[in-house]
């Protein structure tokens, strides 16, 4: 996204992705008592109504975060569900709703995650592409913050949290303010259809279904 947004504009929208984690993070304690109840309490602490900006060079543009959770099975999706527990996707158009840019960044959720998990393991392994560490993170979720690590970490340590050292941990707030809306991880135009009921991943050749998943988007327009 540097390359079509100021520094500037980009470092706004990462502000409000801090604050949203850090909203979060410190309601953990009420919304602990499952990961699919603590991945929708952060979606909804992210989810910012359409704001009007301008960067430091005087451009102007709009911006908002939503948080969905698909629940529903249409009639034309399809009947493979992907093993993550949501996406993290961002959009940008320019003042003539052209789209400039979109992609998608599939996660886990965990909880409190402490020792092996197989199952965990098995998931990682699922959402590596070619050993590709950008295509999805592991999010733990635990009372002394949000973190990730890569997919291709988890699977290589088979679920256990043990296998892992701290240092290939990162805040899921510069995960997602300084590593995602900059690029650095995530798929180009992968991203999830709501209306089709449709995740579209350009890295494999099949089509999945999201259904009792969670969706955090960010609409970006440019006015000028």
């Amino acid at each position: 996204m540097e390359d079509l947004l100021a520094d500037s504009a980009l470092n706004t929208i990462r502000d409000r992705y801090y604050a949203g984690v850090t909203a979060a993070e410190n309601s953990y304690q009420y919304n602990r008592a499952d990961e699919d109840a603590v991945t929708g309490a952060l979606g909804q602490a992210l989810v910012t109504p359409l704001t009007l900006v301008r960067d430091a060079l005087g451009n102007e543009f709009m911006y908002t975060i939503y948080h969905q959770k698909i629940r529903g099975r249409g009639s034309g999706a399809p009947e493979k569900t992907i093993g993550a527990d949501g996406i993290f996707q961002l959009e940008l158009y320019d003042r003539n709703g052209k789209l400039l840019r979109r992609k998608g960044l599939l996660f886990q959720s965990k909880k409190e995650w402490e020792g092996k998990d197989g199952k965990l393991g098995g998931q990682a392994e699922n959402l590596l592409v070619d050993g590709d560490r950008d295509k999805a993170v592991v999010i733990d979720f635990g009372p002394s913050g949000y973190t990730t690590c890569s997919v291709a970490t988890a699977a290589k340590a088979q679920g256990n949290r043990k296998q892992i050292a701290n240092n290939q941990f990162s805040n899921l707030s510069a995960t997602l303010g300084d590593e995602f809306l900059r690029c650095r991880v995530g798929v180009q135009d992968m991203y999830y259809d709501g209306d089709e009921e449709i995740l579209f991943d350009p890295t494999v050749d099949q089509q999945f279904n999201l259904a009792d998943k969670h969706v955090v988007g960010t609409r970006i327009q440019r006015l000028t």
